[in-house]
Formats: structure tokens, C-alpha cells, sequence
């Protein structure tokens, strides 16, 4: 356990009820990412402000549809998105080129255990709209990949399945069926 966490399961039982803190004490807890002192985020998706005594209530706002919280420090205010200051509290900062993606895709649910940090190219082709199924010839097996992601995860090329989707020939023994934009 770090500092950190020492310090931050400290002020947690001084500053929570006991009957909250009993409730909580199990969940994992860790500072906020530049806001190390201020701002507590648990496991679970909840930031709790040092400063006010209480977890701070989260709003969807713009067309984003994420969840964001303000966070004050040096008497400025900043807009964040939830999902980035769990994942940032306990993996710190976010490297060039990535995305905090949701596993299970519901932007409400920020739940450690729910993200994933992601290259833009794929966080792309997670949520690109494109429908495949892949049918083998010599047996019965037959697989549905929703997404590009998907696909490249399965270790295909998804060049050459667009290829034989066009020409009607088999790739990688499979014929290959399917849309854009399902």
C-alpha cells in the first residue's frame, strides 16, 4: 500500500460516517490524478471531495453523453469526464494517442473494472459500424463480429475480408458475408 492510500483510508474514516465508512472500506480508493489531497475516486466510479465532506454529483452534459464532474483547484474549475479521472486515479496519466474505452459500452458505467485503455485506431474500430459473418465451407461453423475491432482482435486482415466480400471469394478458408452500417 502507498502513501497515498495510506493517507487517503485515513482521512476517509475521519471524514465519512462510520456507518459509511464501513459500507465503503472494502472498495478501493486512490487520489485524483493532479488533484492528489483534494479529490478521492473509488474503484466504483465515486469522487469524494476532501474539501466538502461528501461524494460530488456527476451530470451528462453536451452531446458527449459522459459523465463529468468539476473539479476546483487553485480557485479554477475544470470540467472532467468521470470515466477519465477513475482510470487516471488508479493508472495515471493517459499516454499520447490513447482513449479510455468502456468495456461493456455504456458511457454511465464507470466503474474501474469497466475500462480499458485503448489506441485511438482501435477505439475507432470498436465503434465503427460494420457486420460481418464468416462461414466456413468444409464444416459447420459460423462466427458474427459486429465491429472492426472485433475482427481484429480474431486476427484477420480487414482488408482482405472486404476484398473477399466483394469478389465472393473465401479468405482465410472462410467465405465472408455482410453490411455497412448495420
Amino acid at each position: 500500500m502507498n502513501t497515498y492510500q495510506t493517507n487517503l483510508e485515513y482521512w476517509l474514516s475521519k471524514a465519512l460516517n462510520p456507518e459509511e465508512y464501513d459500507r465503503t472500506h472494502a472498495i478501493h480508493w486512490a487520489w485524483a490524478y493532479g488533484y492528489e489531497g483534494i479529490y478521492a475516486v473509488s474503484e466504483l466510479g465515486d469522487v469524494y471531495s476532501m474539501k466538502l465532506g461528501r461524494a460530488l454529483k456527476s451530470r451528462i452534459t453536451g452531446t458527449s453523453k459522459y459523465k463529468k464532474v468539476d473539479l476546483y483547484k487553485d480557485g479554477k474549475r475544470k470540467t472532467q469526464s468521470l470515466h477519465k479521472i477513475v482510470w487516471q486515479a488508479f493508472h495515471g496519466a493517459i499516454p499520447e494517442g490513447h482513449n479510455i474505452d468502456h468495456v461493456n459500452n455504456n458511457r454511465e458505467d464507470n466503474r474501474l473494472c469497466n475500462l480499458r485503455l485503448m489506441t485511438y485506431e482501435d477505439h475507432l474500430l470498436k465503434h465503427s459500424k460494420f457486420y460481418v459473418k464468416a462461414l466456413c465451407s468444409t464444416y459447420p461453423y459460423e462466427k458474427e463480429f459486429t465491429n472492426l475491432y472485433e475482427i481484429k482482435q480474431a486476427g484477420f486482415n480487414i482488408n482482405k475480408i472486404k476484398k473477399a466480400m466483394k469478389s465472393g471469394t473465401k479468405y482465410n478458408g472462410f467465405y465472408w458475408f455482410g453490411n455497412r452500417g448495420r
